[in-house]
């Protein structure tokens, strides 16, 4: 969008089979999207606010839902060239029987 700001989205589908789960029926085809915006206010700083959206997971369970989506805001710091630490949270905004409906995570990543 301009220096400071990134703006990434994206459509998928995923096919697979009926399952692994006996009883549980998968659905054959799911669509996902997501949107994301980042905002770099400093060099080694960053912040990530995402939402993903996707259909059905599981057809033959009437009270699985069928549309998932959350939201995740992130906080990047770049630790170095090659590692970075997340802090973040996960909110379910449509149902939370289908994703977790908070979640609060820590990562550390180094990249080789």
């Amino acid at each position: 969008l301009d220096g400071s700001f990134d703006l990434y989205g994206g459509l998928s589908a995923s096919a697979q089979d009926p399952g692994p789960v006996p009883g549980v029926e998968y659905a054959p085809l799911r669509a996902d999207g997501f949107l994301a915006l980042e905002w770099r206010p400093w060099r080694r700083l960053s912040l990530v606010a995402e939402t993903n959206a996707a259909s059905r997971l599981v057809e033959n369970i009437d009270r699985y839902p069928g549309v998932h989506w959350l939201v995740n805001v992130t906080g990047r710091l770049d630790l170095g060239a090659r590692s970075r630490l997340d802090v973040g949270f996960t909110e379910n905004i449509w149902s939370q029987l289908s994703t977790t409906d908070f979640a609060l995570y820590v990562s550390f990543g180094v990249r080789p």
